[in-house]
């Protein structure tokens, strides 16, 4: 076998999905999460982060005090993997084409291919390959060498869709970047965004990269512009949509003039830009829930200049389960969580403003999940969250990692002191952390029902110091039953 060239991350992310459908996983959730996680990190390309102790608190749920020294969970569990995938790969995977394996001692796993059979015709000479273990080089390298061949492309047939992309949408959904003529992008929750497909008109557009507090600032780097349509097959079912949009312009005062119809319907009827309280040129999300193909199988979107042209960036289409919209989950960590119940929290986005810091010495043992506090945003910040409309409960977590006699920081009550502000309205006055949890390295949480999106469809939320930073470890909007 031969490790697994970068052009064949579809390839990767299918035998993925295929040993987790395995019965030998289904019954054992806590494998699942570590094998997932393993993978999903080795192929994002951080590799460095896979050491015992995130394996530990990132995918099964330990505490954020865990000692790999007294705990011995992730050899344990690391050993059932070897023995698992062993026994996959000799029965029912064994005659699949890529495999994955996890040597002895170690924590990253390897992708490899088998090698052909000898009465196979060998394949032309191939191009010099990056080694797997750089999987993040090579598609930054392929996406560069997309955009500097992109006049070439300007004639992609609207007819060829990508080998990546499921037309079924029965599992991870639909993710297209707008505007790019091949190649492929993953983000941090492992989702891989394909290269634009099943449109019609309009033009593709080289953009200079934004990464405004988004986690996957490749969907701002290219968009379709003029008028332009695009009609994606989708099974029966609800889903979330979501379109994403690069800044619009401001200098002339005038909301940029187009409309979005779904199957014929108006979805959208002008971009307004939502009040921006750190960078002025934000760009945009709108997300859309209980969206239905059409009766011919397909999901149209028509995008229709009226006094100005219109543009997309991105598309994401998720199935939906259950008639509200889908819950939204931020943790402040570089990197995504699923916690003991398996929801998933994404990494910090949709931020301006503030530091990200791990804090490694909260406790938190009354906690059921002391994860939810192990990182932190600090200083003066906002949060502007696209949702669906309806009505959600808001919970911010909270906890004192800095201020306390026996930390860093020292002092206690007073010491830090702040304000909470949605859409423009007070929402918390002179919150002392400390002097609320009766101390430090413990957590608070405090919720607020029957809340909903501005009318720009975003949640902003604005963290004002008024005495020292303010601080954040997560946030969390569930949507209400009506």
């Amino acid at each position: 076998m031969s490790p697994l060239p970068p052009a064949s991350f579809d390839g990767a992310r299918e035998e993925l999905e295929a040993v987790l459908a395995s019965h030998l996983f289904t019954r054992a959730p806590s494998l699942k999460r570590m094998f997932r996680f393993i993978c999903e990190r080795t192929l994002l390309g951080d590799v460095a982060s896979i050491k015992e102790y995130t394996v530990a608190v990132e995918a099964l749920g330990r505490p954020a005090d865990f000692n790999p020294k007294r705990d011995p969970i992730v050899r344990v569990e690391a050993h059932r993997l070897r023995k698992r995938l062993a026994t996959y790969y000799a029965t029912e995977g064994a005659s699949h084409p890529i495999r994955i394996a996890l040597e002895p001692g170690q924590y990253v796993p390897r992708f490899e291919t088998l090698a052909p059979q000898r009465e196979t015709p060998l394949p032309p000479p191939a191009a010099p390959r990056r080694s797997w273990r750089s999987p993040l080089v090579a598609t930054a390298a392929a996406l560069l060498l997309t955009l500097a061949l992109w006049p070439l492309a300007s004639s992609w047939s609207t007819h060829v869709r990508a080998a990546s992309l499921r037309q079924d949408a029965a599992a991870d959904g639909v993710h297209l970047l707008a505007g790019i003529p091949s190649g492929q992008a993953v983000d941090p929750e492992g989702n891989f965004w394909s290269h634009d497909s099943f449109f019609h008109g309009g033009t593709a557009v080289t953009l200079s990269g934004v990464s405004y507090g988004f986690t996957s600032p490749a969907r701002f780097w290219t968009e379709r512009r003029g008028d332009f349509s695009y009609d994606i097959p989708l099974k029966p079912g609800a889903y979330q949509l979501r379109l994403s949009f690069s800044p619009p312009p401001r200098t002339s005062g005038a909301v940029p003039g187009f409309r979005v119809l779904l199957n014929d319907a108006p979805l959208m009827d002008r971009l307004d830009p939502p009040p921006a309280p750190c960078d002025p040129a934000a760009p945009v999300e709108r997300v859309f829930s209980n969206v239905h193909p059409s009766p011919d199988g397909q999901l149209h979107l028509h995008f229709q200049p009226v006094s100005s042209p219109a543009w997309v960036n991105a598309i994401e289409i998720v199935p939906q389960p259950g008639a509200q919209p889908m819950p939204i989950r931020l943790l402040a960590k570089s990197s995504p969580y699923i916690d003991a119940a398996g929801r998933l929290w994404s990494a910090d986005r949709h931020f301006c403003g503030g530091t990200l810091v791990n804090r490694h010495q909260s406790v938190y043992a009354s906690h059921t999940d002391p994860n939810l506090f192990s990182g932190e945003r600090w200083g003066a910040f906002a949060y502007q969250i696209p949702a669906a409309p309806g009505r959600y409960r808001l919970t911010l977590r909270f906890s004192e990692s800095w201020f306390g006699p026996t930390l860093a920081g020292l002092g206690g009550p007073g010491s830090r002191i702040f304000d909470v502000f949605l859409a423009g309205r007070p929402l918390i006055r002179n919150l002392d952390v400390f002097t609320t949890a009766g101390g430090s390295l413990r957590p608070v949480e405090l919720s607020f029902p029957h809340l909903q999106p501005d009318p720009a469809g975003e949640f902003l939320l604005q963290f004002i110091p008024q005495k020292n930073n303010a601080s954040l470890n997560s946030i969390e909007l569930v949507p209400e039953t009506i």
